[in-house]
């Protein structure tokens, strides 16, 4: 039990940065009139990526699928943040 829960905080804790900088520029995104991208930000994380991983990895990778659905979801989130912010950033030096 407790190797399968050390595993498991480490498979979540490679991703606390990020996830620091997912809620930041959801807040962003919001505060400066941003409503469409900073509700994906908001959404992609829990729904938009996390739910499909964790229906579709345990199948494949059984326990681990489980622990890395979370830090995968979060990764796939914070690219898509990158993407919405590095757009954004174009568009309002513009």
């Amino acid at each position: 039990m407790i190797r399968i829960g050390s595993k498991a905080l480490r498979a979540q804790a490679v991703m606390f940065i990020p996830f620091g900088f997912q809620m930041v520029y959801a807040c962003l995104f919001l505060a400066i009139g941003k409503g469409k991208e900073g509700s994906i930000a908001c959404l992609s994380r829990q729904g938009i990526f996390f739910i499909p991983l964790a229906l579709i990895l345990p199948r494949i990778l059984k326990l681990d699928g489980v622990i890395f659905s979370q830090p995968i979801a979060d990764l796939l989130a914070t690219l898509l943040i990158i993407i919405m912010a590095i757009k954004t950033n174009k568009k309002i030096k513009k």
